[in-house]
């Protein structure tokens, strides 16, 4: 009899534990945020990648900033610029400035300084972001537009009014 009552107390306790572990894990951005900025880089990739996939712009912008610094990823500049054009062409405002970066400094894409010029433009423009990178985003524009010649400017301000109205389909390059 005893030995009924020991396993009807331990049925009783897993079907108290079953739901708790029956809970799907559910990807959430600002825990993700949180995570990174504790260093636990397991912890906030294991919130962006599923987000990224799902189209999810501020996953995929986080995606590509893990890495472009290789924390908890290893190191790859090509896959971070992926990651940011993808969510640049969502309107992501970081990602347009991070990918201007990229393109002015040759960093996981091939330099190009027309659309280094063009993704800052846009990034200005969406004007959502803070003072502090709404200037370090004119900064970079103004750098970029500096470095063109006199046969980029013009296609320059056309790829960049193209991309402001409709940056999902915003050329790769600007010989694209």
């Amino acid at each position: 009899m005893r030995f009924l009552a020991v396993i009807t107390l331990l049925i009783l306790a897993l079907a108290m534990v079953q739901p708790v572990a029956a809970q799907k894990f559910k990807p959430d951005v600002g825990a993700g945020v949180d995570s990174y900025n504790e260093e636990d880089y397991a912890t906030a990739l294991k919130h962006f990648r599923p987000l990224a996939r799902q189209g999810h712009a501020n996953g995929q912008f986080w995606l590509g900033t893990m890495y472009r610094k290789g924390d908890g990823v290893t190191q790859d500049d090509a896959v971070a610029a992926r990651w940011y054009r993808i969510a640049a062409k969502q309107g992501h405002v970081w990602a347009q400035w991070s990918l201007a970066k990229m393109y002015r400094d040759g960093q996981g894409v091939r330099q190009d300084l027309v659309m280094s010029y063009v993704w800052f433009k846009v990034a200005f423009a969406n004007r959502m972001a803070g003072p502090n990178l709404h200037r370090d985003i004119l900064e970079g524009r103004m750098k970029a537009r500096s470095k063109l010649n006199a046969s980029q400017r013009p296609l320059g301000l056309e790829l960049s009014k193209f991309c402001q109205n409709k940056p999902a389909k915003c050329p790769e390059y600007s010989d694209d």
